[in-house]
């Protein structure tokens, strides 16, 4: 992006780096937090924060977070929803963005 940028002559504060993943909060105990490599925004809700701050160090300002919800079922989206307010979103405020990026929030 930044070989883009340079090339068409535009300053990377004027470009926000933003990205999509799947993500699933799960317990410690659960086969996905234990997987290695393990999927990035899967795991613990400490793990998704170490997957965060490696966005936020790589310069990224927002990651848009898609659940995935293995049953199909709304109760599952709900559960993963109110977790990520409890258990990530807390913590996810402190996180700070890196490099010269344009910050979205």
């Amino acid at each position: 992006i930044r070989k883009e940028l340079d090339s068409a002559g535009k300053d990377p504060g004027d470009f926000s780096m933003l990205c999509v993943a799947s993500a699933q909060i799960t317990d410690a105990d659960h086969v996905e937090s234990k997987r290695s490599p393990r999927k990035i925004c899967t795991g613990t809700a400490d793990q998704i924060l170490e997957d965060l701050q490696r966005f936020a160090d790589a310069g990224y300002s927002l990651v848009v977070l898609i659940f995935d919800c293995p049953s199909g079922e709304i109760a599952e989206l709900r559960e993963q929803v109110e977790r990520l307010g409890a258990e990530v979103m807390p913590a996810a405020h402190e996180i700070k963005v890196a490099g010269e990026w344009k910050k979205t929030v």
